[in-house]
């Protein structure tokens, strides 16, 4: 997984909708939209996309999310006749109004490991260094963690309708998909999976190196919007198989569970 930085420049183009952007994702944990990436091409499906806020102040980090089509072309945004644009779509976790919230600003990316990136660059799709990518993550991760109304943690109310098993699903990849919370849960386990054992990298080899799943061990139903998440006490490596029998019953089982329930079998 690669990531890029996709830019905003508001005096060329106006998300005079954001608030209902940010509605949607907030009551339905989903919000999608397509993004242009500049003359990149090599986007994929699953990279990893932040977006910043260019041109007027405040400038800064304001969205993220990860992309869910490769790229593709259409008319561009500009509505200019007879010229065409890549564009990339991108499931947003987060999105912050910067005309109502503060957003990660130009003087926190001009720090430390951040500052070997060019953040005022003009154009979108750039590739972020790996290293900037992994600090880029710690600060925003802590930085959204300070602001109660864009905590990862943040589920639908419960009024809100949905289809069945939604919920569960949209909450379950808030908790588990993201990139720090997920780095610090397997520096502290491991890659192994903390039920059956089973190690990726020891079966497959380099295909299978840094492969595993990252289950969220507290119950869906049990997390209110006040909930802050602690990689280390609610995170857990496990393998596929292992994760899917968790969550098979309604009532997920606990890890332990789990473990009493693996038959031992000869192959």
């Amino acid at each position: 997984m690669n990531t890029y930085l996709l830019s905003w420049n508001p005096d060329k183009w106006d998300w005079i909708d954001i608030n209902n952007s940010i509605s949607e994702l907030k009551n339905t944990g989903i919000y999608r939209d397509s993004w242009s990436c500049g003359m990149n091409k090599s986007i994929k499906s699953n990279d990893r996309l932040f977006l910043i806020r260019l041109g007027k102040e405040p400038r800064g980090i304001c969205a993220s999310g990860y992309a869910i089509s490769n790229v593709f072309q259409g008319e561009h945004w500009s509505g200019e006749p007879n010229k065409i644009s890549n564009y990339i779509t991108i499931e947003y976790d987060i999105i912050i109004n910067p005309k109502e919230e503060r957003i990660l600003e130009m003087d926190i990316l001009k720090n430390g490991i951040l500052e070997e990136q060019h953040w005022s660059t003009q154009t979108s799709g750039i590739r972020i260094k790996p290293n900037v990518a992994n600090e880029l993550e710690r600060v925003w991760f802590n930085f959204t963690l300070s602001n109660t109304n864009r905590r990862i943690e943040n589920e639908p109310n419960e009024n809100t309708i949905y289809r069945e098993g939604t919920v569960k699903q949209i909450t379950s990849n808030k908790y588990e998909r993201n990139p720090h919370a997920r780095k610090i849960c397997i520096e502290k386990f491991g890659l192994k999976c903390s039920v059956c054992g089973f190690d990726f990298e020891e079966i497959y080899g380099e295909l299978g190196k840094e492969f595993i799943h990252v289950h969220h061990l507290k119950p869906i139903a049990s997390i209110g919007t006040e909930y802050t998440l602690n990689p280390i006490s609610d995170l857990r490596p496990v393998c596929p198989n292992c994760h899917s029998m968790i969550h098979r019953t309604e009532n997920i089982l606990t890890i332990d569970e789990l473990k009493k329930k693996i038959k031992k079998y000869v192959w």
